[in-house]
């Protein structure tokens, strides 16, 4: 699960429990805390928790940049019998203008659990080799008091990279934590040098624990939105597992920036290395996109982001969109049988766009339409296009996954009650009684003539048979994709199938070897 989360994001935790399951999610399985659950099935994800957009999104499309503008746009038309396919992928691309940053480093005491302020100094070595000659940095640091360590500065040479590394390496932790002087100072820093043309922007790493000074929260927030009123921006870095990410958040949302929350040490670098710019600017905001369905195309399905159906129009809300940032929409439809019998182009619809870009611009894109050609509609039992045979196979992978983890829970239910009647059946308590299960649990019956213990079994293994075919079923229609695609296409999909095989096998071989 990624450590590093956009101020946006939610996390959802979905678990099952029974003896089944013992956790998971849509990347693979989890564990449990209880040890008297048993894990025969661990490897099996909850149906619930399957996301198919989470599976689409994997697939490696390769959207070549090209072209102007802050987004690239990729479409691509299929179809199968009556079954078509609309995708569109985004791909976002911008120039980073010149830079006026500002840093503000927490140096109190807190910043010393999980070693947090070491991350900060291996992440600013990193900056330091993206620096350009044309930006400008400056450096304030802060416990109780605060401090300029390095006045706003043009980095032209490597010698002024290296006093920068190396006065950020000699810091010492120590001190309660005013956050508000730090940030302030942090402002007159990027104010002192503000220029119209360059992104003004503090940047303050801190764990959040304001607790020195006679300043409050609302006196932090009123200082960043004074600054932001005069286009200096703020971003913020929560760092360490205990951080005040809401102080961080809600800071870094008035000051028109966005937050981080890093709990690890390779995540602080991924950040401040090859993610800066997304820390600094996004590509675009408030993205939303539109699909227009054709004449005689109607939607079965669609996958990717938060959507809204009005009638044969589809609303995505995708929001922010930071630099060489990729996103992909699929849509499933059906399309009317009388289309397909004319030797025509098939018109399936239109994508369009409407975001604001970097300067706040309002811009719209579209529309981008999506034709079948009457070529290809000679042979339509066979997706052709490779982006859409690629992300039909995680929809049909994803689909499966759901149907097997469904399965799993009648597996579950068949072992509760084998087990429960085989305990009867093993006890000398009321030895006349017998048993039979069905989807309200136990009932006792006088007499079964099968018998209710082989009944249960056999209705068990054979669940199991079924879930042994269906699994290799699927395996083997991502293995001809594979085939087709490349061999590194389905690598993690096709490996947590092997492990749901193994998994079936196991409980399996456990209850046939009864016999």
């Amino acid at each position: 699960m990624p450590r590093i989360l956009l101020f946006l994001c939610s996390m959802l935790g979905l678990c099952i429990s029974g003896p089944l399951f013992s956790g998971g999610t849509a990347q693979g399985s989890g564990s449990s805390s209880d040890a008297s659950v048993p894990v025969e099935l661990r490897e099996v994800i909850p149906p619930q928790a399957i996301q198919i957009d989470e599976y689409i999104s994997r697939g490696a499309y390769d959207y070549p940049l090209q072209g102007e503008g802050p987004i690239q746009v990729f479409t691509a038309g299929d179809l199968r019998d009556t079954t078509g396919y609309l995708q569109v992928g985004l791909r976002a691309k911008h120039t980073l203008p010149p830079l006026n940053i500002g840093f503000v480093i927490d140096k109190s005491n807190s910043m010393r659990e999980e070693k947090r302020i070491d991350w900060v100094k291996a992440a600013f070595r990193d900056f330091m080799d993206q620096v350009r000659p044309e930006d400008v940095v400056s450096l304030v640091i802060f416990d109780a008091s605060a401090k300029v360590l390095i006045p706003p500065t043009q980095v032209k040479t490597p010698e002024d990279k290296q006093r920068f590394m190396d006065q950020v390496s000699a810091l010492q932790i120590g001190g309660r934590s005013d956050i508000y002087e730090g940030m302030a100072l942090g402002y007159t820093q990027v104010a002192a040098n503000y220029r119209k043309d360059y992104i003004n922007r503090v940047i303050c790493l801190s764990d959040g624990d304001h607790n020195a000074g006679d300043k409050n929260k609302n006196d932090i927030l009123c200082l960043v939105e004074t600054y932001r009123n005069q286009d200096i921006t703020l971003s913020t870095v929560a760092l360490g597992e205990s951080a005040d990410f809401k102080l961080m958040v809600d800071t870094a949302l008035i000051g028109g920036g966005n937050a981080r929350f890093i709990s690890e040490p390779q995540d602080m670098a991924e950040t401040f290395g090859r993610h800066l710019d997304r820390l600094v600017l996004p590509a675009a905001r408030m993205l939303k996109v539109e699909l227009r369905l054709a004449e005689g195309v109607s939607l079965q399905e669609t996958w990717g982001y938060e959507h809204q159906v009005l009638g044969t129009t589809v609303h995505y809300t995708l929001g922010t969109l930071y630099n060489e940032d990729i996103k992909t929409l699929v849509a499933e439809v059906q399309v009317q049988p009388q289309l397909l019998k004319k030797p025509v182009d098939i018109p399936l619809g239109a994508w369009y766009l409407e975001y604001r870009d970097q300067d706040d611009v309002l811009c719209r894109q579209g529309p981008y339409p999506v034709a079948l050609k009457a070529s290809a509609l000679i042979n339509r039992k066979e997706l052709q296009h490779p982006w859409i045979q690629e992300s039909e196979g995680f929809i049909h992978l994803g689909r499966g996954l759901i149907h097997l983890g469904n399965q799993a829970l009648e597996i579950q239910k068949l072992q509760q009650a084998y087990d429960n009647l085989k305990k009867y059946e093993d006890s000398s308590l009321e030895p006349q009684r017998t048993f039979r299960a069905d989807n309200n649990g136990l009932i006792p019956l006088r007499e079964a003539s099968e018998g209710p213990v082989p009944a249960v079994k056999n209705r068990l293994l054979q669940a199991l048979k079924d879930a042994l075919q269906e699994t290799e079923e699927l395996a083997a229609y991502l293995r001809d994709l594979r085939d087709t695609l490349g061999e590194k296409s389905y690598e993690g999909e096709l490996l947590l199938l092997t492990q749901y095989q193994e998994a079936f096998s196991r409980i399996y071989a456990r209850y046939g070897a009864e016999d």
